[in-house]
């Protein structure tokens, strides 16, 4: 996607692009696809975690 995305820009480009805007655009298409790849990691972190019935303790008889 990123190389067709390119490839459309330099093709239809009008006017040159700001080194500004293209890192920051990098940079957000980044964070929005780690958020993306690592999605189940992160609600797995927010679930709550089942707990084990207590173990009831053995009668010791003297």
């Amino acid at each position: 996607m990123t190389a067709a995305a390119l490839v459309t820009v330099a093709v239809a480009q009008t006017h040159p692009l700001s080194v500004a805007g293209v890192l920051i655009s990098v940079a957000a298409g980044s964070v929005g696809a780690l958020i993306l790849v690592r999605l189940d990691d992160l609600v797995e972190l927010f679930l709550p975690t089942p707990s084990a019935p207590l173990a009831r303790p053995a009668c010791r008889r003297p």
